[in-house]
């Protein structure tokens, strides 16, 4: 993208969990971000974790400047069942709302069931299920003004799967996810001529986490991890097969001061040819971003964080830049305040 531009972003949220029996927790999280930027790619939220999808919008994709508004909102319960079992369950929803006219809206609704169970002491093996909703609402192709050549569309998709995550040591847990995805789609796009590719793909999660670990020196930490889900397009107008590396490394400088720096590649291929050529449309993206963090005590912090990434895409008509590539700088203050009721 070429110009400069230094914009304002505002991001939100909150988690609140209730543990309303020796058995039964819930739990409530809400996130929001208003920006006038191009999306954002990987964001690093040094105080609240980002939710997972399809609860939380595509944070892969790089649109053309615009005033873009996220949210998420989910709900999620607990029940254990025995010492070595539990069960869990949530529901969400979550919007996408762009100014540009050739940038398509979205709501997302989904939820999500599991059974846990601790086959060893270090051992834990999941069965899960998750049904995601996109409510796709692309503009009129007949109204005026022509802000998008593609009919609103539903997509529907469910995905089983079975987890296995293993405490190696003290400090190092390895885990995996996988299964299969299947994905239904309403036919609103054979007026157009542009060709919708639902079916049968598969779904991975899983990596290795090194908490204060790496023996060499405790005070260093790692993570490494890769993904591939069915995630909204962020705008395009298609939901995407979203598939990322990523990997974190951070040393503890002091007592109170750490440092970190992360980095990662993703690629979203659209299960809509939008240029009707029989190609996949795709995005390749690369990221890096070092955090400076410092606590000054329990409740308050300070942190300063550098983000640069990269985008080439192809086959979208405009939709989003061939090119683009972006520099952030963030300040912030965290502070938390304990809530007892």
């Amino acid at each position: 993208l070429r110009g400069r531009s230094y914009d304002l972003t505002h991001d939100g949220g909150f988690d609140l969990s209730f543990l309303a029996t020796t058995r039964w927790s819930l739990g409530i999280n809400t996130r929001v971000s208003v920006s006038p930027d191009y999306g954002r790619y990987f964001p690093v939220d040094p105080i609240l974790s980002q939710l997972p999808p399809p609860q939380t919008s595509n944070s892969t994709v790089l649109v053309g400047l615009n005033k873009t508004i996220v949210g998420s909102t989910y709900f999620a319960a607990s029940y254990q069942v025995n010492r070595r079992s539990s069960w869990g369950f949530g529901l969400g929803a979550g919007l996408n709302r762009f100014q540009s006219g050739n940038l398509s809206d979205m709501n997302r609704y989904g939820g999500d069931t599991s059974y846990s169970y601790n086959w060893t002491e270090r051992t834990t093996l999941t069965f899960g299920y998750r049904f995601a909703y996109f409510d796709i609402q692309n503009p009129s192709v007949t109204s005026p003004p022509p802000t998008s050549f593609l009919p609103p569309s539903i997509v529907r998709n469910h995905n089983a799967y079975l987890g296995l995550s293993r405490q190696l040591t003290k400090s190092v847990r390895a885990f995996i996810e996988a299964g299969p995805n299947w994905t239904i789609g309403d036919a609103t796009t054979a007026a157009t001529g542009y060709r919708f590719r639902p079916g049968l793909r598969a779904s991975v999660n899983g990596g290795i986490v090194f908490s204060q670990a790496l023996a060499l020196d405790p005070r260093t930490f790692l993570s490494f991890n890769v993904d591939q889900h069915l995630s909204d397009g962020f705008g395009v107008g298609a939901i995407s097969q979203t598939q990322s590396v990523s990997a974190s490394i951070g040393r503890r400088l002091t007592r109170k001061t750490t440092a970190s720096v992360s980095g990662g590649y993703s690629r979203n291929k659209y299960l809509l040819n939008i240029n009707s050529s029989g190609q996949a449309n795709t995005t390749n993206g690369l990221f890096v971003s070092p955090m400076l963090r410092t606590n000054f005590s329990e409740k308050f912090g300070l942190y300063a964080s550098y983000s640069y990434y990269r985008q080439l895409a192809s086959g979208f008509a405009g939709t989003i830049p061939d090119h683009a590539f972006g520099n952030t700088v963030r300040f912030g203050i965290t502070f938390s305040l304990p809530v007892y009721f």
